[in-house]
């Protein structure tokens, strides 16, 4: 979380973090971190049903129009970030060999 955070700070102000697995060690981190220190913690009830769902999760507790959508598991270096923002509708991802082992995206 700490990479995370570090690298959203340049152009981050605000955090909203969906946490339902760990909790409350995620809630005491933030608490204690002074990288960002506007964050907001959401909880989807009653169970984690994916990125779309999610945004719906933390809608109200946006204060930009302007917002990037990150898993807390995905560790993006702060250029990437930059560049997903400055593109205003970005994803970011890695070409693979086999991509049947991951998610995968489809150009048309």
């Amino acid at each position: 979380m700490s990479w995370t955070l570090e690298n959203l700070a340049p152009i981050c102000e605000r955090v909203i973090v969906v946490a339902k697995y760990l909790k409350p060690q995620i809630e005491a981190y933030l608490q204690s971190q002074s990288i960002i220190e506007d964050f907001v913690i959401v909880e989807q009830l009653p169970e984690p049903l994916g990125t779309g769902p999610t945004v719906q999760v933390y809608r109200e507790h946006l204060t930009s129009d302007s917002f990037l959508v990150l898993n807390g598991d995905d560790l993006f270096d702060g250029r990437a970030i930059a560049k997903m923002k400055d593109e205003n509708a970005a994803i970011l991802a890695v070409e693979r060999d086999d991509p049947t082992k991951y998610a995968a995206i489809i150009e048309n």
